[in-house]
């Protein structure tokens, strides 16, 4: 356990922290001025309280915790690894964590929060950039557009007034001649107008086109999951709130991989992001079309499946059979791979017209649980697979 000093390290690393958020609070809302102050709790750490110490180490491996998943919720493009990263470092901070430990994660902590501040306002930037130039070309459009009816109205009034001097010749053969010529070039600018507008409304098309794969791919990445690719946790609630809305007939299974902190302490987290990408891979090649695969947070993912339960059923052991195996792994760029049995615990719950979101989850999580307490229990009994669990 620590030292005096290095409670007092401890102590001073929490208060940084507070003042670090409270100030990153106050500056995006535009209201920043110096660092606010907070409640001192340094003077209530009592040197010799173990507990209280306990207390402020848990609180604040929670809060790394919550701040990188909402982090994450906020912005999923810019999101990149910042979840993640707050994840590890607040599986490092022990209950005996030295004094050069605490400063060592402080420093990453604003490293990590300053890095996300930085991606979010680039993001944020390059969108409002798009938006800019999609509005740009409207209005190139509309002032083409307005200097051709001027062009043209120019033309009409020519045209206009020559048939008031035409009607006051006294020649038929006259009239007739100059009345004829009128037509004709009558008959070539109005071609001429419909050629120009036919132009412009496929150049503005074109235009316009462009701009909408740019928006379509900024949706995309903001519904997708930076690390698999998979839908994120946003995504997948809208898929939910819509098919709910609707009253469709859908299942959900909650999967959560075995031994993922295992493969991440043993091998290296490089080996556990492969784990994850390849396991989100296997996961939307055995599922249909009309499914949705996302990932719901950590090592969990959430399958949306778009039929009733005795097909959702055969589905779930249809994962079993297909993508729980071993996977071969990369530690080091050029290096020998490394073969690792991949499982996961999988809990199926079947959506009841008027059951909320909250409930649906919390059935499938507890049905998930229910698995990896099976699946543990028959280890012990020297099983090799455990028979599926459904509701």
């Amino acid at each position: 356990m620590f030292s005096d000093s290095g409670e007092e390290v401890w102590a001073n690393f929490i208060l940084q922290v507070t003042h670090l958020f409270s100030y990153e609070g106050a500056r995006k809302n535009g209201k920043a001025g110096d660092m606010p102050s907070v409640v001192s709790l340094k003077r209530y750490l009592d040197p010799g309280s173990h507990s209280l110490l306990a207390t402020l180490i848990a609180s604040y491996k929670t809060l790394l915790t919550a701040t990188g998943e909402c982090g994450s919720q906020v912005c999923p493009p810019a999101a990149g690894d910042f979840s993640e990263s707050l994840q590890k470092l607040q599986a490092a901070v022990s209950s005996d964590v030295s004094s050069e430990q605490i400063t060592a994660t402080e420093i990453a902590v604003q490293h990590q929060l300053n890095s996300w501040r930085d991606r979010t306002f680039d993001y944020y930037k390059r969108k409002t950039t798009d938006v800019r130039e999609l509005l740009m070309v409207v209005a190139r459009t509309a002032e083409s557009l307005g200097a051709r009816d001027q062009r043209y109205g120019k033309n009409f009034r020519g045209l206009t007034e020559r048939l008031q001097a035409i009607s006051e010749l006294e020649d038929v053969t006259k009239l007739r001649s100059s009345l004829a010529e009128s037509v004709g070039e009558l008959h070539k600018t109005v071609e001429q107008m419909s050629q120009d507008s036919q132009q412009a409304v496929e150049a503005l098309q074109k235009e316009l086109s462009t701009y909408r794969a740019k928006l379509e791919e900024t949706e995309q990445a903001a519904s997708a999951d930076a690390l698999t690719g998979v839908a994120n946790r946003r995504k997948l609630e809208s898929d939910l709130d819509l098919r709910m809305k609707l009253n469709k007939t859908f299942c959900v299974a909650m999967a959560d991989l075995n031994g993922l902190k295992e493969t991440n302490d043993r091998i290296g987290h490089l080996a556990g992001d492969q784990l994850l990408k390849h396991f989100a891979t296997e996961l939307v090649h055995v599922v249909r079309a009309s499914d949705l695969v996302g990932r719901w947070g950590g090592d969990e993912f959430l399958i949306v499946l778009d039929c009733e339960g005795k097909a959702a059923r055969a589905t779930v052991d249809r994962i079993r059979q297909w993508v729980f195996g071993e996977y071969a792994l990369k530690v080091n760029e050029g290096g020998p791979s490394i073969k690792i049995p991949v499982s996961a615990g999988i809990g199926l719950a079947i959506w009841r017209q008027g059951m909320p979101l909250a409930e649906l989850i919390q059935r499938a999580d507890e049905a998930m649980y229910r698995d990896k307490s099976l699946q543990k229990a028959e280890r012990k009994a020297g099983a090799l697979i455990p028979e599926p669990i459904h509701p």
